[in-house]
């Protein structure tokens, strides 16, 4: 059934009609935040945070003073998972927002990567339109 699931996802979900796909997770709070970041700094991905469009060093910071960054300058993640670049947006304490571009999602495997992703450390529902 998985299978079936990642196929209609694929032609569903990801098809390629010019736009981003949106995926958002509503009722957080900067412990999740912090969750998310840990998660993805544990990880082989390859994470690049951006400040106001340029690239700049985290080190060891933390989702609160990212967020009070973001007070006064526009901050983005990627993460980049085998190809598939997952932005994450930084525009609420209370909302994670992610994007990413269809045109990368083009099989089962990155359908997969995707909703492995998204598993892999929320206990929240996940809403992709």
């Amino acid at each position: 059934m998985k299978k079936n699931i990642n196929i209609e996802a694929l032609n569903q979900v990801f098809f390629v009609d010019g736009s981003l796909r949106d995926i958002y997770v509503f009722n957080v709070d900067l412990d999740e935040w912090q969750k998310l970041f840990e998660f993805v700094n544990r990880s082989n991905w390859n994470i690049t945070l951006y400040k106001d469009g340029q690239i700049f060093e985290y080190g060891n910071t933390t989702v609160k003073l990212l967020f009070k960054e973001k007070e006064k300058h526009n901050i983005t993640m990627t993460i980049n998972i085998k190809g598939i670049l997952i932005n994450c947006y930084l525009f609420s304490e209370t909302e994670i927002e992610f994007d990413l571009n269809p045109k990368e999602i083009k099989s089962e495997s990155d359908v997969n990567i995707v909703f492995d992703f998204l598993k892999g450390y929320l206990q929240k529902k996940v809403f992709l339109p």
